[in-house]
């Protein structure tokens, strides 16, 4: 089992680590894991309430795009994709009981809902939370099989979008007392394709998919071709973490910006036709957490501090690439 910690722990240890990540071993600032535990105990006041219902709680941390695949029938579900980026490491777990994900497909099992959803709700041209691109525009979603791995998933009964981050300087906003309204899809994007994303104000650097039930316990839920054993929070509710994320902080807002840029990169090449890029150039602000029921503060958004805070739009803790929606 790899948790977090020990995946730090153990990857700064290997002497090959910095030549992996392009640091030369005699650098004076080398490259170093992230750091955010320290500040998790920040985050206390924003734990979700507990739940009334059971529900099952998906979270997706990172870079993915989610395929809505024969929606409207009964037989639709999602086809989650995880681009291959090499400074990325793929997981999936209990919150700190992740395991390494390989590379192969994986199926989410749970126990029929009454009148599940037949696409992904909420998820519609215009807007201005995700990035949603119509499948009609596309000539075909991962022709030659590009990504790392894959997950299967019913259509949730929600989709939501965790730590959000704004177009915006939040050092200069909170000093000033300011709201920033500026469009982050004008200043963060390029391409011929920018009419999709041009509306939108803000986006989440993680995504929540929410499944609700009559009743549910732990036998009912599964991962084919993973060890996943479920459990019940002390808020009620079951949390399953997916991490399609980068190790290592980045020395630079430059170089943070570049594996940004990358990341997107890589997952525009498994929607061939779509001309969508991330600028190089650009500046964006971490907002505060929307407690969410049944996920507590720690869980809720990036695994760096969940406080705004001034930065790009970079990891270290996240990969801050934005994830699209595909339907």
């Amino acid at each position: 089992m790899i948790t977090r910690r020990s995946l730090i722990k153990g990857i700064t240890a290997l002497p090959f680590a910095h030549h992996a990540m392009g640091q030369k071993e005699n650098s004076e600032k080398p490259y170093k894991a992230h750091q955010s535990f320290a500040t998790e105990a920040e985050c206390g006041s924003c734990d979700g309430p507990p739940v009334a219902k059971p529900i099952l709680n998906v979270i997706f941390h990172g870079l993915f795009i989610f395929v809505a695949r024969e929606a409207g029938s009964e037989k639709g579900y999602v086809e989650v994709l995880t681009p291959r980026v090499q400074e990325h490491v793929y997981g999936c777990g209990n919150w700190y009981e992740e395991y390494r994900l390989r590379e192969t497909t994986y199926a989410l099992s749970m126990p029929e809902r009454r009148n599940p959803p037949k696409s992904l709700p909420g998820c519609n041209q215009g807007c201005t939370d995700r990035i949603v691109i119509p499948n009609s525009e596309l000539a075909d979603v991962d022709p030659e099989g590009g990504t790392f791995c894959t997950l299967l998933l019913p259509f949730p009964d929600s989709v939501v979008p965790l730590a959000p981050y704004r177009a915006g300087d939040c050092s200069k906003d909170i000093a000033q007392g300011r709201a920033r309204t500026d469009s982050l899809g004008e200043i963060l994007f390029r391409g011929k394709d920018c009419r999709y994303v041009k509306q939108i104000t803000n986006l989440g650097s993680a995504h929540l998919f929410r499944y609700e039930f009559d009743s549910l316990d732990s036998t009912q839920l599964g991962l084919s071709n993973f060890y996943w054993k479920p459990k019940c929070n002390d808020l009620f509710a079951y949390n399953l973490h997916l991490f399609a994320t980068s190790t290592f902080e980045f020395e630079t807002p430059n170089e943070a910006a570049s594996h940004s840029t990358h990341a997107f990169q890589k997952a525009v090449d498994l929607l061939p036709e779509l001309d969508l890029h991330v600028r190089r150039d650009h500046h964006v602000c971490l907002e505060g957490q929307h407690c969410q029921p049944g996920i507590h503060a720690k869980e809720q958004g990036t695994l760096r501090a969940c406080r705004p805070c001034p930065g790009r739009f970079s990891p270290p803790a996240i990969c801050d690439a934005p994830s699209m929606f595909v339907v």
